[in-house]
């Protein structure tokens, strides 16, 4: 037999035996990822490994294969609950895969670089279809950060955002954010109009006796015109799994603002959520005694007399980063609001009655 074939046969068996040993480590990975699913949030580590920017020196280096072995081989730490694709990532890619990234144009070709190298941990697709640059800003400290609305095949994932971090060299240094696997089986053509699902949520309030229309100088003093309705697809953690919705955004009357999801396929009115501004809910109700003593008929709601004593006050909560913060709040015996009632809009002093607060509308 020839030597040089006998030599690459035994290379084949090598390079197969290499190949074998890290796509058992990727599966490997991926079960210890799934039997976390009882924990809330779970830390995940690839092993460390040599620099594998060998690898990449050939055309194959951008192959989902060699994609995963440099993922496989880089650090690399995801947290998010085990049902949903993780909601932080960090670490930095191998050089020469940020190298790629700096050949292209500034801070958005590197994020774009590394979304696609990421981009099977994050379950999605084309990453660089599915995330379109938002908003770009840079923090106090130097960072730069990029935010990124979620998309598929045109239509916008409903609160879906993540944002991308890079230090002042362009390298990314990981991303954070909430948002959906790519929708594979959903069709993002509706079978409902936008003038249908309008009418559903206009019917929504007609029933309930709360739509009223609003004259000229109402819809001028709330800057609304008309209902408008927007196609989204509503995630997962909204609904039972990813679906093609009209976002409705309505006011029935000169107080109440809705949010209303109409599924485009059926038609059905699916969600809603009130988005109605108010400086403080609890004092604005019917009196509890007066309520249930006349229980046959309903009363109009006015300011209630019951909590009429407010004052400024301190708190303290933490933020984003698990900092303790201090805080100016406005508080109601027991009850705490975040309203910073040491501004000057507030003029009234401690104990002030709220009908005697300066600089405050409620209704």
């Amino acid at each position: 037999m020839n030597p040089i074939r006998i030599i690459s046969f035994f290379a084949f068996l090598l390079l197969s035996s290499s190949l074998m040993g890290q796509s058992a480590d990727l599966w490997a990975i991926k079960k210890q990822r799934k039997n976390t699913g009882q924990q809330p949030s779970f830390s995940y580590q690839t092993r460390s490994g040599a620099n594998p920017s060998s690898r990449m020196k050939t055309s194959s280096a951008t192959s989902p294969l060699a994609r995963q072995l440099r993922l496989a081989t880089s650090p690399f730490t995801l947290k998010g609950p085990a049902d949903e694709p993780p909601r932080e990532i960090k670490g930095t890619l191998p050089e020469e895969a940020r190298a790629n990234g700096r050949s292209t144009t500034g801070l958005l070709g590197a994020a774009e670089v590394y979304l696609q190298e990421v981009s099977s941990l994050m379950q999605i697709q084309t990453p660089e279809e599915e995330f379109k640059l938002k908003e770009q800003f840079k923090d106090k400290s130097g960072v730069q950060h990029l935010r990124m609305q979620q998309q598929y095949k045109g239509v916008k994932v409903y609160g879906s955002e993540i944002i991308v971090h890079a230090d002042q060299s362009n390298v990314v240094q990981g991303l954070n954010g909430r948002y959906i696997g790519s929708p594979y089986a959903l069709n993002t053509t509706p079978s409902i109009q936008k003038e249908a699902a309008i009418q559903t949520s206009l019917d929504f309030f007609r029933k309930s006796g709360s739509l009223h229309e609003l004259k000229p100088e109402q819809k001028q003093l709330l800057r609304y015109d008309e209902p408008a309705a927007e196609l989204v697809i509503l995630p997962s953690w909204l609904a039972e799994k990813p679906s093609l919705v009209w976002r409705v955004v309505v006011r029935p009357n000169i107080l109440d603002h809705w949010e209303m999801f109409v599924d485009a396929q059926t038609g059905k009115l699916i969600e809603q959520t009130n988005m109605t501004c108010t400086f403080a809910p609890l004092l604005n109700h019917p009196d509890p005694i007066e309520k249930h003593a006349h229980a046959h008929h309903q009363h109009a709601r006015t300011p209630a007399k019951a909590f009429r004593l407010m004052a400024p006050g301190q708190g303290n909560g933490l933020d984003l980063n698990g900092v303790d913060q201090p805080l100016n709040i406005w508080q109601l015996g027991e009850v705490s609001g975040l309203i910073d009632g040491s501004k000057d809009m507030f003029t009234g002093n401690a104990n002030t009655e709220i009908a005697d607060l300066e600089g405050d509308h409620y209704l």
